[in-house]
């Protein structure tokens, strides 16, 4: 049999290796992919609708209504934003963008799989610096800096521990890393952070011209299955850049009338947060009374670190029996952890007495 693609692909999992689907209608709740459970706006559901009589047309390519909007919410200029089919394809191209193979890309421990994945499908080398304890480290972040570093990925909360960089800390990582290396901050779920030391990145573009920040419409505002995701930077040249690189309609039409929709409604992504906060702290609670340990989490999940492999497996099957759906994390090096994503009040009911339940039967 032919062997139709390069050799270099074929040791590059495919991403959704790790993920478990929830097809089988034995599953009530899916708490395995960090959605928002409590769906999108209304505005937004009402203006994707509308754009229905409109299927026949092209998308506007330039994306300009939705730029404005993004520029009007986030106070940046609309010509230095790029958008994408979600974060995800504009970490692939800002990846291609900047990266040939053989180069490094850098990146934390534990960090979200695309910051690897994408520069190992165009033959790079993905280096993950070591954090402290679950925390990115700047220090070791810049240590790991060679001639060879060609891009600098952060999530900030990352995916999948929660963790986040202070804003201090993300303004010396940004001071110090060089000039001419980009330093890309994700910040998909900058809108669960209650900490008031963070900063998604926003404040810093006019100071450092090499900083990307990436943001999504899939998580806060609930349309992942729309797939819309955008970047801003302090240089036009980027902007440029990744405009030469991208698909000529890659965002639909309905797809941009919905997600400029939501941000016109402040008040569906606030209570997205409220719920958030409330019910991230009561699940953590109950992880904690377990004897668990839970990472901090600025994110609208929870990372939950079993005392092994076998146990995070456990639990897993437990929490799977009883319809609950959780994300394990044999493909972060995380074995002995499961990922739980905040659901709606009856998913996380249920999730709770089905984790003292476990809890139970373990003693």
């Amino acid at each position: 049999m032919a062997e139709w693609y390069r050799q270099s692909l074929r040791d590059v999992p495919h991403y959704l290796t790790g993920i478990q689907h929830s097809g089988d209608g034995a599953v009530i709740a899916d708490l395995s992919l960090n959605e928002n459970r409590l769906g999108p706006s209304e505005r937004a559901v009402r203006a994707f609708g509308e754009a229905g009589s409109t299927l026949w047309r092209y998308p506007d390519g330039s994306h300009r209504l939705l730029k404005e909007a993004i520029a009007d919410r986030f106070g940046v200029d609309p010509k230095l934003i790029a958008c994408g089919a979600g974060a995800d394809e504009l970490i692939t191209l800002l990846t291609r963008l900047f990266v040939s193979p053989g180069d490094e890309v850098l990146f934390p421990e534990f960090s979200f799989i695309m910051f690897s994945l994408n520069a190992r499908q165009i033959g790079a080398m993905p280096i993950a610096a070591r954090v402290d304890g679950l925390v990115p480290s700047v220090d070791s972040l810049l240590e790991r800096i060679t001639e060879r570093t060609r891009a600098v990925f952060i999530a900030s909360p990352n995916n999948p521990t929660g963790a986040y960089l202070t804003r201090g800390d993300l303004r010396r990582l940004a001071r110090d890393v060089p000039s001419d290396i980009p330093l890309i901050v994700d910040g998909a779920y900058a809108e669960y952070v209650d900490g008031r030391d963070y900063s998604d990145g926003l404040d810093l573009l006019d100071e450092f011209p090499n900083l990307v920040v990436l943001r999504t419409f899939s998580k806060v505002y609930g349309l992942a299955s729309l797939r819309i995701g955008w970047c801003c930077t302090g240089s036009g040249t980027i902007i440029d850049g990744l405009e030469r690189l991208r698909g000529p309609y890659n965002i639909s039409g309905p797809a941009q009338a919905a997600a400029i929709a939501a941000l016109g409604d402040e008040s569906h992504a606030s209570g997205s947060c409220l719920h958030n906060r409330e019910w991230r702290d009561r699940v953590a609670s109950t992880v904690i009374e377990m004897g668990l340990h839970c990472a901090p989490s600025g994110g609208n999940f929870i990372l939950t670190r079993f005392p092994d492999r076998e146990t995070a497996q456990l639990a897993y099957q437990h929490l799977r029996g009883h319809g609950v759906l959780t994300r394990r994390l044999n493909d972060y090096d995380l074995p002995q952890c499961l990922r739980i994503t905040i659901g709606a009040v009856a998913d996380n009911e249920l999730l709770i007495k089905a984790l003292r339940e476990f809890a139970l039967a373990s003693h």
